[in-house]
């Protein structure tokens, strides 16, 4: 059995787990820094390295497109909007709007008798009746767009271009502030698994 015979022994002992909690907080910490550094391609030691993120920059925007397009937004998704409840009641109001704002500032100085007229019930029906036609007719024409959208618009194509052209540091930037507590709990984790396994050896030394 391992004897102490002095205060410095306990000391020593006591460092081990600190120890082993210092280096595992500082090889985590180079392993989040090596993620996004060495920003350019560097030769040290006749290796060539570079961070994950910037070397792999095009797979990456690659595979956040195929995602985004698969899993987030597809054209499914922009035609239930498009034909929701909530878009058609944004038209009805729309072509409310602007049937009211024609009736009170333009017809009645291009006919004010037409706009005399056009009062009452007589108003109310109008509106009733073109709102009830732009409800006919918007399905269509939504439909069209959507057709167009799908034609000319590829999300994932989109959503890759845009990843591709981002600046490193920016890319860097976007990332860190997604994963930023992920990353910091990864560093911690290394110094507490370091400092666990540091306690296993000093009670492997006192057995």
């Amino acid at each position: 059995m391992f004897e102490l015979t002095q205060w410095q022994d306990w000391a020593r002992l006591a460092m081990i787990p600190v120890v082993g909690g210092l280096i595992g907080w500082a090889t985590n910490w180079l392993a989040v820094k090596m993620i996004f550094r060495p920003r350019r391609p560097r030769r040290i030691l006749g290796f060539t390295l570079q961070g994950l993120v910037p070397k792999r920059q095009r797979e990456l925007a690659v595979s956040i497109g195929q995602t985004v397009e698969r899993h987030l937004i597809s054209h499914d998704d922009i035609e239930s909007i498009l034909l929701g409840q909530r878009t058609q009641d944004a038209i009805d109001g729309l072509v409310r709007d602007k049937f009211n704002r024609f009736v009170d500032r333009r017809l009645r100085r291009l006919n004010p008798l037409l706009g005399v007229m056009l009062r009452g019930e007589l108003r109310r029906k109008v509106e009733r009746l073109l709102v009830a036609e732009a409800r006919r007719l918007a399905p269509r024409a939504i439909g069209q767009v959507i057709d167009r959208l799908e034609d000319e618009l590829d999300f994932g194509a989109l959503v890759e271009e845009k990843v591709r052209q981002f600046d490193v540091v920016r890319l860097e930037t976007i990332i860190f502030e997604i994963a930023r507590r992920e990353l910091k709990a990864i560093e911690v984790l290394g110094g507490v698994l370091g400092f666990l396994i540091g306690l296993l050896q000093m009670a492997i030394l006192l057995i």
